[in-house]
């Protein structure tokens, strides 16, 4: 659809308006090929194009956090931050709207006002109606007489309601992104506050990601998975002030579940989110956490994190509970005991504040990109230990998928640990993680549990993944106290990366977060 628009630009006279706003058009397609093209309106016209190679379309799919195989697109202003994104088609007119709403394109407007039009003003299309017989129109007594006709008030719009319904849209994957507001008068009827939602809600606050409270919480829900899931709970994160926040959304689902299409996970609506901080009573500054039924009414409001025990038992008193539970016992479901967990399943628990994840996804073993990435690793082991690495390697996909553990030396010297993954890890793995299973991907998880990095292709030095992780602050608190004890790589006296030289890519967009 949006391919169509821009060949028809031409003829609209829209090229000429992308031009006179300084706006190029760039196309990527995520493929296996990974294509992109640049295309540069002109007055006249007859803009030109260009091809991308493959390493910029990958450099610019990490930087603007485009989702994998999703239709996406968004407005870059000239510094290169996001200005706006849509998750469908929309009319190249109403882009040029949302670019001129931009505080750089009004100042421009202003410095350029006198200077001689370049582009016809865009005219709305006219459908001509073929004209019946006239009818005579007879007009009301009102009318006729010399009065004056009050309409009638509309009634205001009930702002609960219409919270509620926006809620329910983002939590169903219908989008929120407006580019044109409807008048009043003519938008849809509002949902009834009595619907029925089809998750409870657990809203949690914070200041930002480094909060304690909000990192134990986030570490309690990873361990609950299981029984958040069962519980129909999706997660809403709120982090940082009413005034600079974002919203962060995330559905907890068992593996029999199918897997959710929701578009995006990520909102920044200022008004949404100073709305949600009203409708649940979460006025506080820093960490609370606020519990719903399906009817999205806060229920309890915590200030402090809540156990894991604590808040299945207080979800199991809701009375929409009921019939579940019944459900549960004749379907035998069950979540496993934390007490009764596998050696393996407790080893990842255990190393995810200790160990930092390198995790290659791959949909079979005979991949070319997997092979690849395989061959680059080796010899890394002493590399990958001192910086406290474990491989996690999740090959296949549904009950078929295989998986490994490989537990590099911490000292750099002692031997690897190699530990198996069932077909449910690494199910589960990939689910909460988003990764795709038709194609290879490689990501970096930090001690924190948040991703670090992410390669949609492999990567034949490690040089950009060891100075992403060098550049952290608790990275650099351990490099202090390996260097007291003595603990180094043989080869670190060059300073080069074993099996690479000094000059090794250094291509790869990243986000440098605090591990």
């Amino acid at each position: 659809m949006m391919e169509k628009q821009i060949q028809d630009m031409e003829a609209e006279g829209l090229s000429c308006h992308l031009a006179q706003r300084d706006t190029l058009i760039v196309t990527i397609i995520q493929n296996a090929m990974m294509e992109g093209k640049i295309r540069w309106p002109s007055f006249q016209g007859d803009g030109r194009e260009e091809s991308m190679d493959t390493d910029m379309v990958t450099k610019l799919l990490h930087y603007l956090e485009l989702e994998d195989q999703t239709f996406g697109m968004l407005i870059l202003k000239k510094n290169l931050k996001v200005g706006e994104r849509f998750p469908y088609a929309v009319r190249v007119a109403a882009v040029l709207e949302v670019i001129d709403q931009l505080p750089v394109r009004k100042l421009e407007m202003m410095t350029r006002k006198g200077a001689p039009e370049k582009c016809k003003v865009l005219k709305k299309r006219v459908l001509v109606r073929k004209r019946g017989p006239v009818k005579k129109k007879i007009f009301s007594p009102q009318r006729q007489g010399n009065f004056t006709s009050v309409p009638r008030q509309q009634k205001p719009l009930d702002k609960k309601a219409a919270l509620k319904s926006q809620v329910q849209s983002i939590l169903n994957g219908r989008s929120r992104f407006v580019i044109r507001k409807d008048p009043v008068g003519v938008r849809g009827p509002q949902t009834s506050a009595t619907e029925r939602s089809n998750s409870r809600l657990m809203v949690m606050i914070a200041p930002g990601e480094s909060n304690a409270e909000y990192v134990q919480q986030k570490r309690d829900n990873e361990q609950s998975y299981c029984e958040l899931a069962m519980r129909k709970v999706s997660l809403v994160t709120i982090l940082g002030s009413e005034h600079n926040g974002s919203l962060y959304l995330q559905h907890y689902q068992l593996d029999t579940e199918p897997p959710l299409d929701l578009g995006p996970d990520k909102f920044t609506d200022l008004n949404l989110i100073s709305q949600m901080r009203k409708e649940f009573k979460m006025h506080r500054k820093d960490f609370s956490v606020v519990l719903t039924d399906y009817d999205l009414q806060p229920r309890h409001i915590y200030d402090v994190p809540i156990s894991s025990q604590v808040m299945m038992d207080y979800v199991d008193t809701f009375p929409t509970r009921e019939s579940e539970k019944k459900d549960e016992k004749r379907k035998t479901a069950a979540c496993p005991k934390h007490g009764d967990q596998g050696g393996t399943e407790s080893s990842l628990l255990r190393f995810m504040s200790k160990r930092r994840l390198l995790i290659i996804s791959t949909p079979s073993e005979e991949d070319y990109s997997f092979q690849q990435q395989l061959q680059a690793l080796n010899g890394q082991a002493c590399h990958m230990g001192i910086r406290h690495f474990a491989l996690l390697k999740l090959v296949g996909a549904g009950p078929a998928a295989t998986g490994s553990v490989e537990l590099f030396p911490l000292n750099g010297k002692s031997q690897s640990e190699h530990e198996p993954l069932t077909a449910d890890m690494v199910n589960g793995l990939r689910g909460h993680l988003k990764i795709t299973r038709e194609y290879f991907s490689m990501l970096v998880v930090g001690k924190d549990g948040d991703v670090k990095a992410w390669f949609p292709s492999p990567m034949w030095s490690l040089v950009n993944i060891y100075d992403l992780v060098d550049s952290m602050e608790l990275r650099q608190q351990e490099q202090k106290l390996q260097s007291t004890l003595g603990i180094h790589c043989p080869d670190d006296v060059g300073g080069s990366v074993h099996g690479y030289d000094d000059e090794g890519e250094e291509g790869y967009l990243y986000r440098k977060t605090e591990d």
